[in-house]
């Protein structure tokens, strides 16, 4: 889990140039990584974003992931 936070400078420069800004982003990240073999593991991954950008316009998301790894 992360938040960030922005600043009251940010949310104030974003407000005079007419847009608006919320105070924090929110990402909620769940992962699981399978050793398929020595030199090979898969990795999924899900986050859940609360307030993606900090922009009150857009929704939250939801994001999914695959990783194939294959090192010797």
């Amino acid at each position: 889990m992360a938040s960030a936070r922005t600043g009251d400078d940010y949310r104030e420069q974003n407000r005079l140039a007419g847009s608006d800004a919320d105070g924090h982003e929110t990402n909620v990240e769940l992962t699981y990584r399978l050793q398929l073999s020595e030199p090979v593991s898969i990795q999924a991954n899900m986050q859940y974003v609360v307030n993606p950008g900090a922009d009150p316009a857009l929704a939250n998301a939801l994001l999914f992931g695959l990783r194939f790894v294959y090192s010797r």
